[in-house]
């Protein structure tokens, strides 16, 4: 076994591996569906946005972690206890793409788009969009 000179930071979305020719991440998702337990968590994540960071969406712009949190908070509840897929996630340089879907009893996405924008391994800018079908 070879020993590590750090603790290991696997690379994800939210943490890009940067190397030579590009920034690294992997996602992985069981059967391609993503738990609304543990989207849930993933309000945890504003810790990965930078201070001051931006959140754009059709409704306005939300501001900091504070503002990340609110808007992970509001899109759980509209479509709550739901599937979750993202079928397209594209990364390149410091820019990633997430085409994603949701489905619960209580209503559906199906046209989901985040935009996020990274500087020093951190989330600077997000941009949402989405249409709610309720059921």
């Amino acid at each position: 076994m070879t020993e590590r000179s750090h603790p290991d930071r696997c690379p994800g979305v939210l943490r890009p591996w940067i190397a030579a020719d590009g920034a690294i991440v992997r996602l992985r998702l069981i059967g391609g569906v993503l738990p609304t337990s543990a989207l849930r968590d993933l309000i945890g994540i504003a810790e990965d946005y930078a201070d001051g960071a931006i959140f754009m969406t059709p409704d306005g712009v939300l501001r900091g972690q504070d503002g990340v949190r609110r808007a992970f908070e509001k899109l759980t509840s509209e479509v709550p206890g739901a599937t979750w897929e993202l079928p397209t996630q594209i990364y390149e340089d410091d820019i990633l793409l997430l085409e994603w879907k949701a489905a619960s009893s209580a209503a559906k996405v199906e046209d989901g788009i985040d935009t996020f924008v990274l500087r020093d391994g951190l989330i600077r800018v997000q941009t949402v969009r989405y249409t709610l079908q309720r059921i």
